[in-house]
């Protein structure tokens, strides 16, 4: 998934690949010497295939997107662009519809005033 989420199916592979690498491997031996059980083997192996499955994906996504910039080219260029032209003429219908509003609340009688006879 997006956050590197696996499905139920995935973690049943992991735990089967650890099951199986914990009985084929010889017993392995801690830092003190003691020998491993079965299940330190096997959460070893699972932190291993975790990992290595963790990276592989991040790898593959990140080549699924990488891969998508190639057909992006001027095409996104002129979409942004347009968008910036819609937004502008957004901008441009706000600006007409205050001024109508405007108009509508003070009315559209011009206060005369002056020395000047206009009829």
């Amino acid at each position: 998934g997006n956050w590197g989420e696996a499905s139920e199916d995935t973690h049943k592979l992991v735990d089967a690949l650890a099951m199986s690498r914990a009985r084929v491997a010889e017993p392995q031996s801690t830092k003190k010497g003691r020998n491993m059980s079965e299940e330190g083997v096997k959460s070893l192996a699972v932190s291993h295939i975790r990992k290595k499955l963790g990276v592989a994906a991040v790898r593959a996504q990140s080549i699924t997107l990488l891969g998508r910039l190639e057909v992006m080219g001027p095409g996104a260029v002129a979409a942004g662009g347009r968008r910036r032209r819609a937004l502008e003429q957004e901008r441009l219908w706000a600006r007409e519809r205050r001024a109508d509003a405007l108009a509508a609340k003070q009315g559209f009688n011009q206060l005369r005033r002056g020395f000047a006879k206009l009829d």
